[in-house]
This record gives structure tokens, sequence and C-alpha cells, in this order.
């Protein structure tokens, strides 16, 4: 019974699969599922938790049980409709509204009786165009002014409003993140987004800001706050470049940097550090993790539960200051699942682990199966997972090759080739292009970035209490931002090793890739177990 081992990735290729299934629908289809979508997947949620308590609690019984086929084919089918009734729930949320802006300002004779006044919260950092500011609106309502009359039409509890605002020459943003503000719309330009939906641009001049008023907008003032003040700190200690590299990887905060910089990151295959890396966090909060459950008063369970909970606080606290970023969630429900998973002493395997989080995370919010970070996240830590203990396999043939596995520049090794070969058709997907020596490039400035995040890390948790003593750590940061971005530049100009194709712009490509990998991983995993049982036995 093979395929009960690996239940949970058959589980996240249902869920998966349901999803694409909703997203080959037409419009008026999905419009018409949509509409039910919530009460059913409500009712369906209670139902597979009730029936995933009733199989999977007595585990050992399910697996010896003759109709454990069937009961394993009905959870796949329950998860397969969950998740396609939870793509309509999120394809409504965002649908009818913007359906109704969309019609309402076709209407050439509303536009011209009307003018159009918009309130929201910046929802995310602006980002700087030709002579304007691009940012998104939440939480909006559009107010449709008679001007013959005092009548006024409102659409309410809007997302994702789209603004352009003129810089009038300021380098620096009129408004941030999470400033409430007013605008009056001077101009609408419509154009079609990538999957063909219709799309609206406001154009305004200036923002008028307003005061909080509900308990949500008091609460995104407070991480506002937090924000600014780190961001002047980094100000403070670094140069701009500097600034820009600190504040995209522990702030969220990509838009201020230079074209250059990317260029250089991506074309040195080392364009992952200038995001908020899930894998990166992970790896910090896990040697917080380690530190805290090996010190003398943290030998008992009731204390390592202590270390897990500060560390899954500063995870929240971490996801809320950076805006939900789709790769920081993947590590953020990975750690609870592996550390709630391992105090019960159940279910700990990573690659289950990571199917559940995958499998969490899609239910939520379909869209993140189309956010580029989300992917290429599951997939670095997937490749982790998965062709790591084969590499390491390979190591355990030679004599010295069970001690070089626990060197650290191999572990290093083993970890960035484990994570390139999985990720391979995707850099090409993504970034259209491969650097052939990113393994070496990760090899040396890896290090260099892990201590970058502690020095960050501790400097910014320092900054925000005792604000005199962040520049212990801050500043030593900046040389180390320094180095690692000099020896992206000397990366990026080396004039080999780059390569750039088409073939896997075809996601077919790209699946065969994977399926000829997991037969290739599968066949060596096989081989090397054998090997390695018979030089144990001293046959070879």
């Amino acid at each position: 019974m093979s395929y009960l081992r690996h239940s949970y990735l058959l589980f996240s290729l249902a869920v998966i699969s349901g999803i694409f299934i909703f997203r080959q629908l037409s419009g008026n289809i999905k419009e018409k599922i949509s509409v039910l979508s919530l009460p059913i997947l409500i009712s369906g949620i209670v139902f597979l938790l009730i029936f995933a308590f009733v199989i999977f609690s007595g585990k050992e019984n399910f697996s010896k049980n003759r109709f454990s086929f069937y009961i394993l084919t009905v959870f796949l089918v329950l998860l397969m409709l969950l998740s396609f009734l939870s793509a309509g729930r999120s394809f409504s949320s965002k649908l009818f509204n913007h359906k109704d802006i969309y019609e309402l300002i076709n209407k050439d004779s509303l536009r011209e009786a009307c003018s159009i006044e918009i309130s929201g919260r910046v929802a995310s950092h602006p980002r700087a165009g030709t002579g304007n500011y691009y940012f998104n609106l939440d939480n909006s309502t559009i107010i449709f002014n008679d001007r013959l009359s005092d009548n006024r039409h409102y659409l309410e509890n809007i997302n994702d409003i789209f603004i352009s605002m003129a810089s009038g020459g300021n380098k620096k943003p009129a408004v941030m993140r999470d400033d409430i503000i007013k605008i009056s719309v001077e101009d609408i330009k419509k154009y079609v987004g990538k999957k063909g939906e219709k799309l609206l641009v406001f154009c305004t001049e200036k923002a008028e800001k307003e005061k909080a008023s509900s308990f949500l907008h008091k609460f995104y003032t407070v991480r506002q706050k937090v924000f600014f003040f780190l961001s002047e700190k980094f100000r403070e200690c670094f140069s701009y470049r500097n600034y820009t590299f600190a504040s995209a990887v522990l702030l969220g905060n990509q838009e201020e940097l230079s074209q250059a910089l990317r260029e250089s990151f991506t074309k040195s295959g080392l364009y992952h550090m200038l995001a908020i890396s899930g894998l990166h966090l992970s790896i910090l909060f896990s040697i917080i993790s380690f530190f805290l459950s090996r010190a003398d008063y943290l030998k008992s369970a009731r204390f390592r539960n202590t270390a897990n909970l500060l560390c899954f606080l500063l995870l929240l606290a971490f996801n809320i200051l950076v805006g939900l970023k789709a790769a920081m969630m993947r590590a953020s429900f990975f750690f609870i699942i592996y550390s709630v998973s391992r105090n019960f002493g159940k279910y700990n395997h990573s690659q289950n682990v990571l199917c559940m989080t995958l499998i969490a995370m899609l239910l939520i919010n379909p869209e993140f199966l189309s956010d580029a970070g989300f992917i290429l996240s599951f997939a670095a830590t997937a490749g982790i997972i998965i062709v790591s203990p084969v590499i390491k396999k390979i190591f355990f043939l030679f004599s010295e090759g069970r001690h070089l596995t626990g060197n650290y520049f191999v572990k290093i090794l083993i970890l960035n080739t484990s994570v390139n070969i999985f990720i391979l058709p995707l850099s090409f997907y993504y970034f259209r292009g491969y650097y052939v020596l990113s393994f070496l490039s990760n090899m040396v400035c890896s290090p260099v970035f892990y201590l970058i995040l502690l020095l960050l890390f501790a400097g910014s948790v320092l900054a925000l209490f005792l604000p005199a003593t962040g520049y212990i750590f801050l500043k030593p940061a900046s040389l180390l931002i320094s180095l690692i971005i000099n020896l992206s530049n000397f990366f990026s100009e080396s004039s080999f090793g780059y390569i750039k194709t088409k073939f896997f712009n075809r996601p077919l490509n790209i699946f065969i890739y994977y399926m000829l990998l997991f037969m290739l991983l599968l066949s060596a995993n096989y081989f090397l177990s054998f090997k390695y049982k018979m030089k144990e036995k001293n046959v070879v």
C-alpha cells in the first residue's frame, strides 16, 4: 500500500487540480459557481474535518483496511472539490465590485455628470515610475458626486484599487503604506491585464491624509510607525544603496531597489536574496529555536514549548510587519505544523509537513498558485527535502563521505545544489535565464547573507527597545552588505555562465523536466540504498 505513504502528496495534487479546473472554466460559469461557493465551502470544510478525524485518528487500522483505497479516493475528491470552491470564493470576492466599477466608469454620461473621489488605505509600498508613484488602495470607498445636485453614489469595501499619483518632482513619495488617504480622481486609464481581465488606473495629482478611525486602521497605523522607525534607522546607518538592500531583505520593501542592483543579483543567481525568503527566515528562526532549546533551563518539554511559542510570536509579528508575503507565510506555516506535530510525536516528516503547508495556504488563498514567490519558495524547500538526501547518499559511498557531510561548506554545497536542481526550469520561466555558476556564487555569498540577516534582525529588535544599542549590530551589517553587493557585481560581470533559453517558457516542458527528475531520483535512491547496504555487509 505504497500510495498511503504518499497520501499527503496526493492530497496536494488534488488541491492544485481543483484550482486549475476552476480556472479553465469560462467567465459566465465562474460567476454562477462563485455565488454558491462560500456556503458550500464552509459546509465542506466542516464535513472534511469530521471525516478526517474519524478516518485518520485510527491510521494504523486505516492502513490495513481493504477499503482504504476507496476511502482515500473519497478524501481526494473532497479536497479537490474544496479547492475548486475556494477558487470560486476568491474569484467572487474580487469580481463583482470591480465589475460594477468598470460598468459605471464606461458610462460617459456618469463621468461627465459626476466627480469621483476615493478614500482608503494604502496597501502597498509606492513604486516610482516616470513622473508618478503607483500603489494600491484597500478597504476603499468610491464616491460619485453629482455636479448638479447633492446626490452621491457609493461603492464600498473595494480592494486592489490601482492609483497613479504625480510625484511633483519629489524623490520620496508623499504617502506611505498604511496611510489613510482621500483623493480626487483627475483621469482614468483602462488596460487589459495578463489574464485578459479589465483593469482601471485612477490618476490624481495629490492625496489628502485622513486620521485612522476604526480599530483595524489604528492597528495599521502602529505597523506603519514601526516600519517608519526601522526605515529611518537604516537610513542613518547605511548608504542609500545599502539601505535599499536592507529594507528589501528585512522589511519587504523592494520598490526602492535600483534596476542595476536587480539586474546584478539576477545575473549572478542571487536574486532570491533581495526578497523576503521563507527559506532564509525559516533558517533564522530555526537557529533561534535551537539555541533556546539547548539552554540549561529549557531542557524540559514545558520550556521547549515556551521556546516554540516565542518563535511563533516572532514569526507572527514579522509576517504582519512585512505584509503577509507568500514565501514568509510558507515558512511560518511550516514551522508551526512541524513544531506541533513534533510535540505530539506524529507525522513530522518534512515532506508531509510541506504538503500540509501547501494545502492550508492554497485553501486559504488560491491566488497564491499564481505568485512567483510562493512557487519558488516551495520549489526551493522541496529541493532540499527531496534532492539533498540523494546527494548525501552519494557521499556515503566513499570512505570519508559521512564525515564530509558534517562539514559546513559541504552542507552549503549540498543545499545549494539541491535547490538549483529543483528550481532550474522555474528560473528560466520567471527570469528568462539561468546562471550556471549560481551554486558557486551562492556558496560564497550564503554565509555572508545569513550573517547579514542575523545582524539586521538583532539590530532592529534592539533599536525598537533600546535605540542606542541597535547601532552595535547595524554598523557591521553595513560592511557586509557592501561586500555581498560587490560579490554580486563580480559574478554578474563574468563573460560566461549566464544562459538564456525559451525552452522552459512552455509549462509542458517544465512538467516533463520534473517527471524525468522524479524518475531519476527514485532510481538513484533505490540504487544508492542497495549499494550502501552491500557496503555495510562488506560485499562491495
